[in-house]
């Protein structure tokens, strides 16, 4: 690294590259709070020739991801990567000291780890989707500890559970570290001048200042190198017009340890507060911008813990309960988020449709002549930025710019309200719109996008006698049928630029959002119907390479028009499908739903409700005996000619079956910064797979 003499790189208040090469990272991971980013750590780090590189860490942790890029890169690193605690390496910083190839403690050093959390807006996918993130990111820091303290991942995990802090001692009996250090640490501060210290932050140049009395303190001056008897320490410069005072070396240094102490348990406090102001607000469900006004204030933990507690009962006004992880209570922010939303909704002209979803949607409040520009102004300023004098332009993209959230950069407060009238538009649409599908289908459930097999096990008949003496004989399992069926992903990309803003276009809104919802269901629908048009409408082949109707399976009638006939043909062959490897045992099946165009279903129709027979010739004097054989009848455009299908209750015997990754039935909406458009995009996509999964609960008929 090119570095002149006394040259400290500035990148974060936390940390910094000495001119001697060591690092120091003395506070908060990640660029929130002014801490350490990892964009400009890599930057330097990556030019850095001494070797070892010599890490002093005392940090309260901070952001998953930017302690991930420092903790990659330094373990990368071709030089040998030496790590000493001076004091405290909690959460993300416990992960950073793991880069070293050793890693030192003092006595009263601490270490602490626990899962990451972060503190989330949304309706119920938001908080599935930060879930699985969080799930995610604990697993790779498990990984890491498990890996580097040779603990099993089981025990690591319970110790990240249950927020475990850890002595000096107790880090080394696991792994953690590979030395205790008997004397308090101290970097190569020596040759650091004091103009060099003044330049650093105040609460680090305390640091560096109580290191090097420290440092100074245990070094022997050059007499006593030279001479073993003890020497007295030289007298102190006689103040003007008083006598010197007598020398007392032992006093002098016991007060210079307790001046190092005194900043060494300083230091510590400091980190304590800021962990207990941290883990305070994140417990009470309160946002970083709280936290960090009572961090730079300097409020003592007793009074942080009383400001948490009013701010608390400020937000749980009008009964809101609190759980004591998140308050219910609506503050400012989030009444802005909800009525904010509620008038972009309203302003498409799709208030009514999204009222049956979500009733907090109804009033937009001051916000309903609001233009989406409007929005963006009110969203900046409401976190403290200035507007005055920046044109619509300039502050469209201070809104549209992520904010720095408590585990990762998180996005702004406008696009979550632009993100949230689009996903509720597009769930309204996509509830509303009619599909039949369900009607005959078998709803299911995957947990990737690997082949699920489904299996349909054989019989055992009846139970056998007794043999002659008495004893029971071994029954055979018999063997299974096996279906497949995979998910796969459908979906589209919407945008809305920064000019569109300006514009105060609400087309994406209006129109795109809903047609997306709309397109959704439209997706299943047509794939229900193009597999069961496969093989000249005998629906899909299934694992046996028979397609799903086929006359081996006795599951296709005599053709001809829905009758009494027919009716009659379609319940004697489902009661007549056995079970698996079984001919003996009757499956004893009910057509329960009847499926063919719409001008077949409206005939079928007459039949099912009669309740005499339609065909005979005396009508008023024959029953109807097959009367209500079906107890839903679905007509549908999507199928055209004289065929016609009856189905079972999918329920209980499912021939076509729909299945959703996790159980996720509804479009899923990502947004992200444009990267192609210059503003913002909604990726919207839905998992499901559609396949045959047994033949037997249905029976087709030509027409």
């Amino acid at each position: 690294m090119n570095m002149t003499k006394n040259t400290v790189p500035t990148y974060g208040a936390n940390a910094r590259i000495m001119p001697n090469g060591d690092v120091l990272i003395m506070g908060v991971i990640g660029d929130w709070f002014e801490g350490l980013d990892a964009a400009t750590f890599t930057g330097e780090i990556r030019d850095m020739a001494a070797d070892p590189i010599k890490v002093f860490i005392n940090s309260p942790g901070g952001d998953v991801v930017d302690g991930l890029s420092i903790y990659n890169e330094l373990a990368s690193h071709s030089s040998r990567v030496e790590v000493t605690i001076t004091a405290l390496a909690a959460s993300m910083a416990s992960i950073i000291m793991l880069a070293g190839n050793t890693v030192r403690i003092p006595e009263n050093g601490l270490i602490m780890i626990h899962n990451p959390w972060t503190v989330a807006v949304g309706d119920k996918n938001e908080f599935e989707k930060v879930q699985k993130q969080l799930e995610k990111m604990g697993e790779s820091l498990v990984g890491i500890y498990a890996r580097r303290t040779g603990q099993n991942e089981e025990t690591i995990q319970a110790m990240m559970d249950a927020e475990t802090w850890l002595s000096a001692s107790e880090a080394l009996d696991l792994g953690f570290v590979d030395e205790v250090l008997s004397d308090a640490p101290a970097a190569d501060f020596a040759n650091i001048d004091n103009e060099t210290v003044d330049r650093m932050p105040t609460r680090m140049a305390a640091q560096v200042r109580s290191y090097q009395a420290a440092a100074k303190l245990n070094a022997p001056s050059a007499e006593d190198a030279a001479t073993p008897a003890k020497k007295e320490k030289p007298m102190a410069n006689k103040p003007e017009g008083q006598a010197a005072p007598q020398s007392k070396p032992a006093e002098t240094e016991t007060s210079q340890a307790a001046v190092a102490a005194a900043a060494a348990s300083a230091t510590l406090a400091e980190t304590d507060r800021v962990s207990a102001i941290l883990d305070g607000c994140t417990k009470a469900g309160l946002d970083s911008v709280f936290a960090q006004k009572l961090i730079t204030e300097k409020t003592p933990i007793a009074d942080a813990r009383a400001a948490i507690i009013d701010q608390m009962a400020e937000m749980s006004k009008g009964g809101a309960p609190s759980n004591g992880h998140i308050i219910v209570g609506e503050d400012d922010r989030s009444k802005f988020l909800i009525a904010a939303t509620a008038a972009i909704i309203h302003r498409a002209g799709h208030a009514s449709m999204v009222k049956s979803l979500d009733q907090d949607l109804v009033n937009p409040g001051e916000f309903r002549s609001f233009s989406l520009a409007d929005l963006a102004r009110h969203a900046v300023e409401t976190r403290g930025e200035k507007t005055h004098g920046k044109s619509r332009k300039d502050i469209v993209k201070m809104a549209l710019t992520p904010t720095q959230g408590t585990l990762y950069q998180g996005t702004s407060d406008f696009t979550v309200v632009l993100e949230n009238a689009m996903h509720k538009i597009l769930q309204a649409a996509y509830a509303i719109t009619p599909d039949t599908w369900r009607r005959f289908c078998k709803v299911g459930s995957v947990s990737d996008f690997r082949p699920h097999n489904r299996y349909r096990v054989g019989s055992f008949g009846g139970l056998d006698d007794l043999n002659e003496n008495g004893e029971f004989k071994n029954k055979t399992i018999p063997d299974g049928e096996k279906a497949s069926l995979t998910a796969t992903t459908k979906g589209n990309i919407i945008a809305l630029s920064r000019q569109a803003i300006i514009n105060d276009d609400m087309g994406a809104f209006e129109t795109l959002a809903a047609m997306f919802g709309r397109a959704g269901k439209l997706t299943i629908e047509k794939a229900v119907y193009t597999m069961l048009a496969e093989n000249g409408g005998n629906g899909p082949l299934l694992l046996d390479g028979t397609a799903l109707f086929d006359a081996s399976r006795g599951n296709i009638g005599t053709a001809g028009v829905p009758s009494v006939t027919t009716f009659g043909e379609v319940s004697d062959l489902m009661a007549a499908q056995t079970a698996v490897g079984n001919t003996e045992e009757f499956l004893d099946l009910s057509p329960a739903i009847l499926l063919a165009s719409t001008s077949v279903a409206r005939k079928a129709g007459v039949v099912n409700a009669s309740i005499y027979d339609p065909d005979a010739a005396n009508k008023l004097q024959r029953p109807n005996e097959v009367h209500l054989t079906y107890s839903d009848i679905v007509g549908t455009a999507r199928l055209s000619g004289t065929p016609w299908y009856s189905f079972a209750d999918p329920n209980v015997a499912p021939v076509l079956e729909v299945a959703f990754l996790d159980g996720n039935e509804e479009p899923f909406m990502e947004m992200q910064d444009g990267f192609r458009t210059d503003g913002v995009e909604w990726k919207t996509r839905l998992d499901f797979g559609v396949a045959g999964i047994d033949f037997r609960g249905a029976v087709k008929n030509d027409g």
